[in-house]
């Protein structure tokens, strides 16, 4: 039976381009799928799959021969690929993850899929925690928007669009909100370092009449006078992915709301 071929490009930040980097990429990709790698253009990396389906078109879902090739041929395979990719994806970005040194956080998981190019943001917060978004469930309801008249008229004339999940304008305030909230988050852990080491010592200067040999004095339910640790910063909430902006090469865009 036939199956699509894909293909891997790992985008690293430039100082990372090295032979070094290119076995890294090798190690951790290659059981997936060929991999190649470039330096990033951008401070934000991201990781591209490529599926080639060779004379079995699918994005038109009122062609019987291209629907079925999708349900039989396509999607299946695109299912299995993107379980391994996002297994990948969430070991590169963990801060914790050992094996790395330095921050090669991906932001982007993008997906060749001629003739559109699909680019979901993936989001972080501050403290660490991943979201991860079903790409699959995002490429089915692209291919729903793609099939509608709204989309068809716009692409008329174009070999290639990309789509962006979400939309520029909500990709752009979601990178503001992380900033912001990372430096919040950064001072708070400086704060709570000051006040521990405070705390501590504080704790080391009082040592009663221990040299008497008496007990040293009891301190540890006063805190009257210690100042408290201060709160953590709020952090937004995951990512929820609801709209869909097809870009011409031009870079006019449509936003569409996720079927």
């Amino acid at each position: 039976m036939y199956k699509p071929t894909f293909y891997i490009t790992m985008e690293a930040d430039p100082a990372r381009f090295t032979p070094e980097g290119q076995g890294l990429a090798s190690r951790l990709w290659s059981f997936t799928a060929p991999v190649d790698m470039k330096p990033s253009l951008t401070q934000e990396l991201g990781v591209l799959l490529r599926m080639k389906c060779t004379g079995r078109p699918y994005w038109n879902a009122a062609d019987a021969a291209q629907q079925k090739n999708w349900e039989v041929v396509a999607r299946p395979a695109l299912a299995n690929k993107l379980h391994s990719v996002t297994d990948v994806l969430r070991g590169c970005n963990e801060k914790r993850y050992q094996h790395y040194e330095g921050d090669i956080h991906h932001v982007w998981l993008k997906l060749q899929l001629a003739p559109y190019q699909l680019r979901i943001r993936l989001d972080a917060d501050a403290a660490g925690n991943e979201y991860i978004p079903d790409a699959l469930a995002l490429v089915d309801a692209v291919r729903a928007l793609a099939n509608s008249p709204e989309v068809q008229a716009f692409a008329e004339g174009e070999e290639q669009l990309a789509v962006y999940l979400p939309s520029r304008t909500e990709v752009e305030a979601l990178a503001a909100t992380r900033a912001a909230e990372a430096e919040a988050w950064a001072a708070w852990e400086t704060a709570v370092s000051a006040a521990e080491e405070e705390a501590l010592g504080e704790a080391g200067g009082d040592t009663g009449d221990a040299g008497n040999g008496c007990a040293p004095a009891d301190t540890a339910g006063d805190s009257a006078g210690q100042t408290p640790l201060p709160a953590k910063p709020a952090l937004a909430p995951g990512l929820s992915i609801t709209t869909a902006e097809f870009v011409k090469p031009s870079g006019e865009g449509l936003v569409l709301p996720l079927p």
